[in-house]
């Protein structure tokens, strides 16, 4: 089945029904990506597009089941990851399943598709979704070991249940780059060294636990204080290895081996969600098992829980933000808005949803296509799973996406999906009637020759002048950077922009002049200085004479 999309000569690939022919005749498939919001929930992320399977025929008798296969493209997978396909029905109830393949082709189509059977029509997609694990845990005991990490494992001793029960573990892997961004972000989180995955445990809440359990996870020791362990390992080895030889440098050599235990100095904090709360276990006893291992004993039912390695002492309120700071962090991602313009026809823009980590990229692939900025891509912004982004025209300036035209215009953000739209733009009205009693507000002549000023300086520096003076410049680099891949072959249009933008974020009451001077100082072309001078009174004479 496909559907033709707007502004693409090929049709797209919707899905593959097996089914009788009488019944693929009198079925109807489409996208309805406009409810894809609706479709994620927590943890999440929506690898194909949402589509609707209906019959055209109200009395169409379909020999349930009957097999459907759906595209979709997954960039990260792992052995913490599953693809499952959600059905939602009218109500927006929710139901999984679990594809019976993962083809990587279907017919002359190559790529990847889920094959389920089903057995009735609705709304289909395709989700990434951490890996769940069930575990039957027998009254006489059992010993669990999760196949997503090994490291991570769980004894419920003879007698711990009254009766056997059936056990359902999530892992949430922690990337460190995140504890490290929540670090520099909040200074209240650096006695944070490391922490274990974050673990979700579901079971009968009516099971009580008659002995403790048993839990084992990793949970990285401190990476400081291994590196100084090392390089004193190895400054007493090089010393020993100087000044004894033959047996008495072995010995020097096997007493500087320092064993992993302990230390005194470190904390090991159990977090754990109760009834939908985060509360500190300090009761709970956690232990350092092995290097990078920890192990502590529980009690009661617990909703999830995450083990936290600290250098020094951090108050209980400071550690149950930490845990709501890095819960939101992991659900999250930093993205940019970017809007740009086709340099040869103004009308046409495009609206993007770029990551930040590839918005460089992104930049120079819109520029390759044609497309140009200002404005300049936004302040990165974090957004979650299924959040959107309004956005509207105001003023004499309308927008319509070739189908319709609105008011709001909205951009889906999911991390595995492409989202941007191309607009057409309008002018509403070209004469403005404005009442008689408006006044005229008149613009201040510097702004003229602040324009002439940094243009001519933009003209007389050479690439080599322009790079020392963009050193000298409070300009981010990042800046530097976007403005570069706009105009790549251009180095005047480049250095004036910066300067625009350098003069924009100015003080009012600060001298820009003598500031400017000071730069070309810096950048070695002091000779512009004197004949900079000289145009700027020339044109605040001849301004004044007007």
């Amino acid at each position: 089945y496909t559907v033709e999309v707007e502004g693409e000569d090929e049709e797209q690939l919707v899905c593959f029904i097996k089914a009788p022919s009488f019944v693929q005749q009198r079925l109807k498939c489409r996208f309805i990506d406009e409810i894809s919001s609706l479709v994620v929930s927590d943890g999440e992320e929506l690898v194909s597009s949402v589509l609707n399977i209906s019959s055209q025929d109200a009395d169409l008798k379909i020999p349930f089941p009957i097999s459907i296969s759906i595209p979709f493209n997954s960039h990260y997978r792992g052995s913490y990851k599953d693809v499952m396909v959600k059905t939602i029905d009218e109500k927006l109830q929710a139901s999984y399943l679990t594809p019976n393949s993962l083809d990587g082709y279907h017919g002359n189509h190559k790529g990847s598709f889920v094959e389920i059977k089903v057995y009735k029509l609705g709304n289909f997609s395709v989700i990434s979704c951490l890996k769940k694990e069930n575990f039957t845990v027998l009254r006489k005991g059992s010993s669990l070991k999760l196949s997503v990490d090994s490291r991570i494992s769980l004894n419920y001793p003879p007698g711990c249940l009254s009766s056997s029960v059936i056990v359902q573990f999530k892992v949430q892997p922690i990337d460190t780059s995140l504890i490290s961004l929540l670090k520099v972000k909040h200074d209240i989180y650096q006695p944070v060294v490391s922490i274990s995955p974050l673990i979700y445990m579901k079971q009968p809440s009516t099971q009580v636990f008659h002995k403790p359990v048993a839990v084992f996870l990793p949970c990285p020791p401190n990476p400081e204080k291994k590196k100084n362990v090392e390089d004193s390992d190895k400054r007493a080895s090089s010393a020993a290895a100087s000044k004894v030889t033959g047996t008495h440098q072995i010995r020097a050599v096997s007493a500087s081996v320092r064993k992993h235990g302990d230390n005194p100095s470190e904390l090991l904090k159990l977090l754990a969600l109760k009834e939908d709360q985060w509360v500190v276990l300090d009761d709970i006893v956690v232990k350092n098992v092995q290097n990078g291992i920890v192990s502590f004993e529980i009690s009661e039912h617990i909703q999830s829980f995450i083990v936290v390695r600290l250098s020094s002492a951090m108050d209980t309120p400071h550690l149950i933000k930490f845990i709501h700071s890095l819960e939101f962090a992991i659900h999250s991602s930093m993205v940019n808005v970017v809007l740009y313009k086709k340099k040869d026809n103004f009308h046409n823009i495009i609206v993007e949803l770029v990551p930040t980590k590839e918005l460089n990229w992104e930049v120079s692939a819109l520029s390759d296509a044609g497309y140009t900025g200002p404005p300049e891509p936004s302040e990165a912004i974090a957004l979650q799973e299924g959040d959107q982004i309004h956005f509207r025209f105001c003023g004499n300036i309308s927008a319509s996406d070739g189908i319709d035209s609105t008011e709001t215009y909205k951009l889906t953000y999911h991390s595995q999906k492409m989202h941007r739209m191309t607009l057409d733009l309008s002018v509403v009205e070209k004469n403005i009637s404005r009442p008689s009693s408006t006044k005229l507000i008149t613009c201040d002549p510097r702004d003229l020759l602040w324009d002439s000023v940094l243009k001519w300086v933009a003209h007389e520096l050479s690439e080599e002048d322009a790079t020392e003076l963009l050193l000298s410049l409070p300009i981010r680099r990042s800046t530097v950077q976007l403005v570069r891949l706009k105009n790549p072959e251009n180095v005047a249009a480049q250095v004036y922009e910066l300067l625009c933008l350098w003069k924009k974020r100015l003080p009012t009451s600060t001298d820009k002049f003598r500031l400017l001077e000071r730069h070309l100082h810096k950048s070695g072309r002091s000779d512009l200085v004197e004949q900079m001078k000289v145009k700027w009174e020339s044109n605040i004479s001849l301004t004044a004479n007007e």
